[in-house]
């Protein structure tokens, strides 16, 4: 079985709002029931985050029609016609941790 995971970043309003900021992602390939270690790159972005709002991490099985659809049976996208319920697990804790690392740039205000 076969699945895309896409990690997105949001700001977030303060009246709810959302706004992409950015995403990226990867197919993997489930091959078996313990936890894999994957990196998901998500493209550099210049972004300034204003007072009150917040960014928000998404992780999806699928971002349609940003990316094309998948149905999780290891077909080529262009020619896949069978559809397969995908059942994805996020590990995290102590024994299986999951992190997604942000660097973020402060403008030196000293000046």
């Amino acid at each position: 079985q076969c699945t895309d995971i896409i990690v997105g970043i949001q700001d977030l309003f303060p009246d709810g709002r959302i706004i992409n900021i950015q995403e990226g992602g990867t197919r993997i390939h489930l091959d078996g029931k313990e936890p894999e270690r994957k990196e998901i790159p998500v493209w550099a972005a210049g972004y300034q985050i204003n007072p009150g709002h917040s960014l928000r991490v998404t992780v999806s099985s699928g971002w349609f029609p940003r990316y094309n659809r998948n149905l999780n049976n290891c077909e080529p996208i262009y020619s896949a016609n069978v559809i397969v319920d995908a059942r994805q697990k996020l590990w995290y804790g102590p024994g299986t941790p999951s992190s997604i690392n942000l660097p973020v740039y402060e403008p030196d205000t000293k000046k």
